[in-house]
């Protein structure tokens, strides 16, 4: 679940930043965003917590990005 939870985000995150054209110029900084809390519906611990994403931009370009995995 968690591999699932990376990859989705990431491909939001990405889909995001993409989705305006070349157009827009992006301002140079460091970005951090968090996701909502996932619990597990069974009740489990299996797969609980949330996703930190941090991206850092320079000369209109993303030169670093990281998604983290944390449990809630």
């Amino acid at each position: 679940m968690k591999k699932y939870m990376r990859i989705v985000s990431f491909a939001s995150i990405i889909a995001m930043l993409t989705a305006c054209g070349g157009s827009v110029k992006l301002a140079d900084g460091s970005y951090e965003g968090t996701s909502s809390v996932y619990t597990n519906p069974d009740g489990s611990d299996a797969g609980n917590g949330y996703g930190v994403v941090k991206i850092t931009v320079k000369d209109n370009a993303i030169t670093e990005c990281s998604f983290t995995t944390l449990r809630a």
